[in-house]
């Protein structure tokens, strides 16, 4: 499925796409599709994925985060 397909954020710092209204994440391919039966869910990632996100990939999951009241 395409980013254009969804609402999605990509996070091109971890190859994943981010579902801002709902919090969920999908691993991105090469081609700009993500595969969504492999998402996971903000509060279930593994710490050092966002210790790897870039500065500016940081500041759109943080505010994802804060909208949806994830701690």
């Amino acid at each position: 499925m395409s980013l254009l397909d969804k609402d999605l954020m990509e996070l091109k710092s971890v190859g994943t796409a981010l579902d801002s209204k709902t919090g969920m994440t999908y691993p991105m391919y090469v081609d700009g599709t993500h595969d969504e039966e492999m998402g996971v869910h903000l509060e279930d990632i593994n710490e050092d994925w966002f210790h790897n996100l870039s500065s500016v990939d940081n500041i759109m999951v943080n505010d994802v985060m804060i909208e949806l009241e994830i701690k």
